[in-house]
């Protein structure tokens, strides 16, 4: 049987929110929208349940490149 490697550092780390740089925009209705709004709903019943995946920015060490979460993390600011 083959191995696979993993893509990913399999430790969970805690970071400020302003450390993590989103990749995409979200759209203007993106606030407004029904999965926004279940996010929201849920960590504020439970808390984070999958957390957003980032990985290190390589040309700065202090900040995250967001590549997963971009709803939980802007539900998360607000």
């Amino acid at each position: 049987m083959k191995s696979v490697t993993l893509g990913f550092e399999d430790d969970c780390v805690t970071l400020p929110i302003d450390a993590i740089l989103p990749l995409r925009a979200l759209g203007k209705s993106a606030k407004s929208s029904r999965k926004y709004r279940q996010i929201v709903a849920s960590i504020a019943q439970i808390g984070i349940v999958e957390p957003p995946v980032v990985v290190r920015n390589p040309d700065k060490s202090a900040t995250w490149l967001l590549l997963d979460g971009h709803l939980r993390i802007e539900a998360l600011k607000d």
